[in-house]
């Protein structure tokens, strides 16, 4: 009897040791496969414009038919990246961000943008750039960037793919200081 306990307490143990074990590891390498995919796409730090989504596509885990994507694969190592997402009244946009072990960290849509589009500076560490654009802390290095955009017609995908491709993701650059006064002239020479 205590043998058949033994047994099953070993085997309870090893399940749940192999179950934290995938948990901790999945999250990591699907997000790897999907940023190579995208880098492999594009580059990293810059915006693409997959075309809109039907049975076969599969770039993003069941996309959605009626919703365009547009996706960047951020690499904040060499500093901040700015994300532009344009936005019009009568169309549903949105902006998510997910860290290395697809973690959803920030999301924002078009009824939450006090303009005509969405800005952000995505930083990591410390940092703190010079902008009045919002910065946002990513929790990693690298991460993905996910635009949707909702079109559910041919005429609104049509103007819906016009207006994401006007969108960017970049490495940020700060805007540039003030010019500085000149410096004064050296002094004379004292006659000797």
């Amino acid at each position: 009897m205590r043998r058949g306990i033994g047994l099953l307490l070993t085997v309870a143990g090893v399940a749940i040791l192999v179950h934290f074990i995938v948990l901790a590891l999945i999250p990591g390498r699907v997000m790897a496969t999907a940023l190579s995919r995208i880098g492999a796409d594009g580059g990293v730090n810059q915006m693409i414009f997959p075309p809109l989504p039907d049975a076969s596509s599969r770039g993003v885990i069941r996309p959605s038919p009626d919703l365009l994507y547009s996706v960047c694969a951020f690499d904040l190592s060499g500093g901040p990246v700015e994300i532009s997402v344009p936005i019009t009244k009568d169309a549903y946009a949105s902006l998510a961000l997910y860290s290395d072990v697809t973690d959803n960290f920030f999301v924002v849509n078009d009824t939450q943008a006090p303009f005509d589009s969405i800005e952000i500076v995505l930083v990591s560490g410390t940092e703190r750039p010079q902008t009045d654009i919002p910065i946002i802390k990513s929790p990693s290095e690298t991460g993905l960037a996910l635009v949707r955009m909702l079109a559910t017609s041919p005429e609104d995908a049509a103007k819906a793919d016009a207006i994401r491709r006007t969108g960017s993701c970049r490495p940020f650059a700060s805007p540039a200081p003030p010019e500085a006064m000149p410096a004064p002239p050296p002094p004379a020479p004292k006659p000797e």
